[in-house]
């Protein structure tokens, strides 16, 4: 039977197995210093996108903004001239209309709608009931931070509308809710065209704004 090793023998073992179980901590893989660092980065890169973004909304510039009222009509009563088919079968309506414009900042030196090849027409359910064009639409301008109006008058002699849209907007027009289909369209200005939903009596109403080709 061997003999039990020496404790001289038995120390070196008992030393490596210490170093091994024990060993160095471990550091943290990234320092207090470093994480304020990468927030602070981080907070510039957002400042600056922002920043940025603010920038480029400032030098965008504002479109000029249009409005059409309809401050009256006549030759659309329910019971007279809608109602009465048989009598009347054909339509012969008036509109007054307020055309608006306006620059509310300095983007644009002048804004011009209107002029003598431009035309306005009304309509309701896609029938048209009246229209204006050439002399009746007087060109109106304006410049940073103007707005001008003017009034017009737009008729339509002997329409023939039919007898369901007629029904229709005599009983919305009793109701006080008849919106009606009002475009103006400025070829001399970069072919416009301005759409427009209105109600009689209800004030200004924005228009959408595009082009046409």
């Amino acid at each position: 039977m061997a003999a039990d090793a020496s404790p001289d023998q038995r120390l070196p073992l008992k030393g490596a197995q210490t170093a091994r179980t024990t060993g160095e901590l471990r550091q943290p893989w990234m320092s207090c210093r470093e994480v304020v660092q990468l927030v602070g980065l981080a907070l510039l890169f957002c400042f600056l996108l922002l920043l940025g973004g603010l920038l480029l909304a400032a030098t965008v510039p504002t479109e000029p903004e249009y409005s059409i009222a309809i401050t009256g009509a006549e030759g659309l009563d329910p019971a007279r001239d809608l109602r009465s088919f048989d009598r009347r079968p054909r339509l012969s309506p008036v509109f007054n209309l307020t055309v608006h414009i306006e620059l509310l900042d300095d983007s644009y030196y002048r804004a011009c709608i209107g002029g003598h090849q431009a035309k306005i027409a009304v309509s309701y359910g896609g029938a048209l009931l009246a229209e204006a064009e050439g002399p009746l639409l007087p060109e109106l301008c304006v410049g940073p931070r103007q707005g001008r109006g003017a009034n017009i008058t737009a008729r339509g002699v002997d329409v023939a509308v039919p007898r369901f849209v007629r029904d229709r907007l005599a009983a919305e027009l009793e109701r006080s809710d008849a919106a009606f289909d009002v475009v103006v369209m400025a070829p001399r200005y970069d072919r416009q065209v301005l759409a427009c939903k209105a109600m009689i009596g209800a004030g200004l109403r924005a228009c959408d704004f595009q082009y046409y080709y």
